[in-house]
């Protein structure tokens, strides 16, 4: 018993990276409220946790000397807990932004073991089952975290009281503190070998690095603007109301869950043209949202959407022990994690751009369901 409670306080350690985007629904509560700021400016209050963990993990080789992983995940929960519950009390424009960067350094500090604490306990077949329910544990806990703020939007409540879901860290670190021993992680990093590749070994690290971190940033960061744009395209379509919106933004992040499950079969099945594939579906998911009349038709294009995505964002993670050999898959996984924090972080300036050619809702959508297919047309198939 003692042994599936760590597993699971080990897993509950990821319900809340994907927190970032919870509150989305509350964005156009939020551009009523900051008459003073455009669009984009109140967007950025949501995306700019994403450029706080990118520094942190960017800063993990240095951080992970000084600070044990016990530590760092203690404190990282406290400042999201801390960081996310910032604007209930405060909600001047400066306040709220420092309290998302606290959150993001939060979620950094966590992020940063959420993978390595199951690599140095687990080996084998048990390790793989634990990486692949940590994944689903990001979707449960963004899915279950928005749901929740649909409600409390349903319940009439100001949109600044949405973010008490952070409050959802404080029975995580519980959980974790009770339940989860000591780190192996030091164990785990002395059986790394220190392997120099040669001049063409690192070449083709480097190219491949650079199309992994890309397609993180492409993914991640599409998928940050069709979460953030779904509760206004609804609005401004007059098809449902903000809880509705939350509703749909719910069901494209459930989907995903299915995508987990179903990964592995659908990677034997498409072979080399799963991203591919991927992509194409993605862009025509995006492109049904675009063009719905209601919310029906809204919500069969978020299902093809979060289906879409999260078997693509796991190509990547994927595609990392095929690519890279074991001494370089660390590095690999870091400059992946930086760039999917580059794509979400600026996804709001790509909005921005959007706006300035057609500001209706739908175009953002338009846009980014033909840029994917594209992109899927023209990419090439892996053996």
């Amino acid at each position: 018993m003692r042994r599936l409670l760590e597993k699971g306080a080990i897993r509950s350690l990821s319900l809340l990276l994907t927190s970032t985007y919870s509150v989305s629904t509350v964005i156009p509560s939020m551009v009523d409220y900051y008459r003073g700021y455009d669009r984009s400016q109140i967007e950025q209050l949501i995306s700019v946790t994403s450029i706080a963990i990118m520094v942190i993990i960017l800063l993990n080789p240095w951080i992970s000397r000084v600070i044990r992983e016990r530590v760092s995940i203690t404190a990282g929960l406290v400042m999201l807990a801390a960081g996310g519950i910032a604007p209930v009390f405060v909600q001047s424009y400066g306040a709220v932004f420092a309290g998302r960067l606290v959150l993001g350094a939060g979620i950094g500090l966590v992020n940063v073991y959420a993978i390595d604490i199951i690599n140095s306990r687990y080996d084998g077949d048990e390790r793989s089952a634990l990486l692949g329910y940590r994944g689903s544990s990001e979707i449960v806990g963004n899915t279950a975290l928005t749901l929740v703020v649909g409600l409390i939007l349903g319940a009439g409540m100001d949109w600044n009281y949405c973010f008490l879901i952070y409050l959802a860290a404080v029975p995580v670190l519980i959980f974790y503190l009770l339940f989860v021993p000591g780190s192996g992680a030091a164990k785990y990093k002395e059986e790394k070998k220190d392997v120099s590749p040669d001049r063409d070994g690192i070449r083709k690290i480097a190219k491949d690095l650079l199309i992994n971190s890309f397609y993180g940033a492409l993914f991640i960061g599409i998928n940050t603007c069709t979460t953030m744009r779904i509760p206004s395209l609804v609005l401004e379509k007059g098809i449902g109301t903000e809880v509705q919106a939350s509703l749909i933004t719910s069901l494209m992040m459930a989907a995903g869950i299915a995508a987990g499950i179903i990964f592995g079969s659908l990677s034997r099945i498409l072979r080399g043209r799963l991203q591919k594939v991927g992509l194409l579906v993605f862009g025509a998911g995006m492109a049904v949202m675009a063009a719905a009349g209601n919310l029906w038709l809204m919500g069969f294009g978020a299902v093809v959407t979060g289906l879409a995505f999260n078997a693509l964002i796991v190509t990547v993670f994927d595609r990392i022990p095929k690519k890279f050999p074991p001494e370089a898959t660390t590095l690999a996984t870091t400059c992946t994690l930086v760039g999917c924090n580059l794509g979400s972080g600026f996804s709001p300036y790509v909005l921005k751009f959007i706006d300035q050619i057609n500001d209706r809702m739908y175009t953002s959508f338009a846009v980014c369901a033909a840029a994917v297919a594209v992109i899927g047309i023209l990419q090439r198939e892996e053996a």
